[in-house]
C-alpha cells in the first residue's frame, strides 16, 4: 500500500508536467514511467528525437543549449536523457537530511543546493538556509552537496581529494554537512575547444569526469517487473508436457 501511494503521488507530478508541456515535451514525458526502473526509462527516452528531448529539458529547468541557442551542450542524447530522468525524479517527494521533513520541489522552486549525483534540490528549511549562509566560510574553494539518499549510498571519505584538508577530519556515516569532492559519477563526453560561459563549462566538466559512484536513481531496477517475468517463465515451463520435452510422446492411436 505504501508503494502504491508513492507511485500515485509520482503520477500526479508527471500529470502536472503534462499539463504545461509542449507537444514535443509530452512525447518524452509519456515515455517515462515511475513504475519502471532507470534502464527501462532511459531506453524509452532514447526513442525520442533531439528536438523532443531538448523541449522536455527546457520544461524541467535543464539547460540544453548555449545562451544564443546555436550550440548543443549535450552532444550525446544518452547524457541528455539521463539528466532529464533525474530532473523529473527530483520533483518527487524526498526526505530532508537536516530537518527530516518530507518535501517536494516544483518547477518554480529555487533550492539553495542541488545534489551533484541525482540533481535533487534541497529543502528550504532553516537548517539548510543556515548552512547556505556559512558554506562560503567553511569551504572557500568550493563544495559539492549530496542529498540524504546519495550521501548514504556513497562512501564520502573515498570521494575526497588526497590533498583535501577535510580528509584529515573524521566523517560520520550520516553526516549532514556538505563536502568538497573532485570525482563524481558522470557519463564520459568529449571535450569542446570552443569557449563557453561558466555554466556551460560546468556542464562540460561534469560530462568529462568518470567514476564508479552512481546516483541511486541510476541503478534502481524494476524488481516487480523482474519478479513477474520470472514467475511468468515458470508458468510457461509448467505448461510444456514432460513427455514432449523428453521427445517421448506416445504414437497417435
Amino acid at each position: 500500500m505504501e508503494l502504491e501511494e508513492e507511485l500515485a503521488k509520482q503520477r500526479v507530478v508527471i500529470g502536472g508536467l503534462l499539463n504545461v508541456a509542449s507537444a514535443d515535451a509530452k512525447r518524452v514525458l509519456a515515455a517515462y514511467s515511475p513504475e519502471k526502473g532507470y534502464s527501462y526509462n532511459l531506453t524509452k527516452l532514447l526513442k525520442c528525437n533531439s528536438r523532443q528531448l531538448e523541449a522536455c529539458a527546457s520544461l524541467v529547468g535543464l539547460k540544453a543549449r548555449s545562451a544564443d541557442g546555436s550550440e548543443k551542450l549535450y552532444q550525446k542524447l544518452e547524457i541528455l536523457a539521463d539528466r532529464i530522468i533525474l530532473k523529473i525524479e527530483s520533483l518527487f517527494e524526498a526526505e530532508c537530511s537536516d530537518c527530516r521533513a518530507v518535501y517536494c520541489n516544483t518547477l518554480e522552486s529555487e533550492p539553495l543546493f542541488t545534489c551533484r549525483l541525482c540533481l535533487l534540490g534541497s529543502h528550504n528549511c532553516e537548517e539548510i538556509k543556515r548552512k547556505a549562509e556559512n558554506v562560503g566560510q567553511l569551504y572557500p574553494s568550493g563544495f559539492v552537496w549530496l542529498c540524504n539518499v546519495c550521501l548514504g549510498k556513497n562512501d564520502l571519505v573515498s570521494m575526497l581529494s588526497p590533498t583535501n584538508t577535510l580528509k584529515k577530519q573524521p566523517l560520520k556515516k550520516n553526516s549532514k554537512l556538505t563536502a568538497s569532492v573532485e570525482k563524481l559519477n558522470t557519463i564520459k563526453e568529449k571535450d569542446s575547444e570552443e569557449e563557453k560561459t561558466e555554466e556551460e563549462e560546468e556542464i562540460k566538466e561534469e560530462e568529462d569526469k568518470v567514476d564508479e559512484r552512481q546516483s541511486p536513481n541510476r541503478v534502481r531496477d524494476d524488481r516487480e517487473s523482474e519478479k513477474s517475468g520470472r514467475e511468468s517463465q515458470k508458468e510457461k515451463n509448467r505448461e510444456i508436457c514432460e513427455l514432449y520435452k523428453r521427445r517421448a510422446c506416445p504414437p497417435w492411436a
